[in-house]
């Protein structure tokens, strides 16, 4: 079985509810961070900011403390999600779009 459904036993990473969870991963690394309920897996896109747990869990993750770095298989493009390209300076937000 996947190490990180053994070690977060079925729970999410963040809120720790034990519903149907989704592999999240980091899109700049292309790398799985852990398993996420919908509901935190959405809230951690869109909440990163310094102090949140989001951005603790961003920090911090599961495949982190477990030593896994495993890059994320996409279901729905069927491949390996690739790593974003250099951002060119911080409002840059082009990176990753192809």
């Amino acid at each position: 079985m996947d190490p990180l459904h053994l070690w977060q036993g079925g729970h999410c990473a963040i809120c720790g509810n034990a519903e149907p969870l989704v592999t999240d991963h980091d899109h700049e690394t292309g790398l799985v961070r852990g398993l996420l309920c919908r509901t935190c897996n959405t809230n951690e896109g869109m909440n990163g900011l310094p102090g949140t747990v989001y951005s603790r869990y961003r920090e911090r993750n599961p495949a982190q403390i477990l030593g896994i770095r495993r890059r994320y298989w996409d279901p729905f493009r069927k491949e390996f999600a690739r790593p974003a390209p250099p951002r060119q300076n911080d409002w840059d937000t082009t990176a990753g779009l192809m």
